[in-house]
């Protein structure tokens, strides 16, 4: 049987890239509009089953575990409960909700590229939800004929 500490996590996800499965959850409150404090955090395996550590070498089955992907941002707070994609062109992309001091009754989608680091840990810029003009994903590439 597999104990979590379920209380803390939500929103999973996996990827595999670099010869690890990223596990993504999401742990804070998360509809709580400005005052939510939901965010991103991963831990990775070699095998999709786990054990999945985090960056410090902790279990993710343990309370509050997992490197932190993505946060509030300067203008966005709440966000979270992600999902990652891979474009045409093999660059990553996570979209996920959040909430705009402009309307905290509602969540929005926000999409932000992500990015691995030096040592194979994804990340979104500045680890925080952006607030402005953000370049997407590649669906399709044009041919000439």
């Amino acid at each position: 049987s597999i104990s979590w500490e379920v209380e803390t996590y939500e929103g999973a996800f996996i990827v595999y890239e670099k010869g690890y499965y990223y596990l993504f959850l999401s742990m804070g409150t998360c509809c709580e509009g400005i005052n939510s404090t939901y965010k991103v955090v991963v831990g990775r395996s070699r095998s999709v089953t786990g054990p999945y550590l985090d960056h410090n070498l902790v279990n993710m089955k343990n309370k509050s575990a997992g490197k932190v992907v993505l946060d509030k941002g300067e203008y966005f707070v709440g966000s979270g409960h992600n999902s990652v994609i891979k474009d045409y062109k093999g660059n990553y992309f996570t979209y996920y909700h959040t909430y705009s001091p402009d309307n905290t009754k509602y969540r929005v989608l926000g999409m932000d590229a992500l990015f691995f680091d030096e040592d194979d840990w994804p990340y979104v810029k500045d680890y925080r939800a952006s607030s402005g003009e953000q370049p997407g994903p590649t669906t399709f590439e044009y041919v000439t004929v």
